[in-house]
């Protein structure tokens, strides 16, 4: 929705700028003042809006191949995100990019997504409590995002830093939701 609100803008202010130099044309100002501002605007809204959403196309299809290289299978769900069954776990890898408006430096950005929708209710009330939580098509999600560092930021670091968090997330859970199993059964038994 903000992305529509921008581009509705930059449209708007390069129509105003037109009608604003053709009616400085008629009256004789100089016209180049006028019209620096608007190929100005326009070489901007072409880095933003086009190049930027190629870009991410190009590099969320090259980590899906890259991570199905690693992981084996997988597919793409409703939202164009990977999901695969790693360790009978459901997990989709959510890929986004952040493009800097200084320098036009990408960013590149990796989620891990644990389907919990399958554990009882009451446990996943708590997860949801004590995670990082989602929905994602409508399936409650733990999540832990990729780190990785400023300056070796690339994708194939984002696939080999995933196997880490891969693990991390699953570990805690896995220690997390059996605590909570033996917690219950105990409150069962009195």
């Amino acid at each position: 929705m903000k992305e529509k609100k921008i581009s509705i803008l930059y449209y708007t202010g390069f129509y105003l700028l037109l009608v604003i130099v053709l009616i400085y044309a008629e009256k004789g100002i100089n016209v180049y003042v006028v019209i620096s501002p608007l190929v100005f605007l326009t070489i901007d809204f072409y880095f933003r809006e086009i190049r930027e959403s190629k870009v991410t196309v190009k590099r969320k299809e090259k980590i899906h191949e890259l991570l199905i290289e690693k992981y084996g299978n997988g597919k793409k769900n409703s939202e164009g995100d990977l999901e695969c069954l790693i360790k009978n776990r459901n997990i989709i890898f959510k890929y986004h990019t952040c493009l800097s408006h200084k320098g036009y430096v990408i960013n590149n950005f990796l989620t891990l997504y644990m389907d919990i929708s399958n554990i009882e209710s009451d446990i996943k009330e708590l997860c949801k409590i004590h995670f990082f939580c989602s929905k994602i098509d409508s399936r409650d999600c733990i999540y832990s995002p990729v780190g990785s560092s400023l300056f070796s930021n690339s994708l194939k670091t984002l696939v080999k830093n995933s196997e880490n968090a891969l693990e991390s997330i699953i570990g805690k859970s896995d220690i997390y939701i059996q605590k909570k199993r033996r917690k219950t059964k105990e409150q069962r038994k009195l």
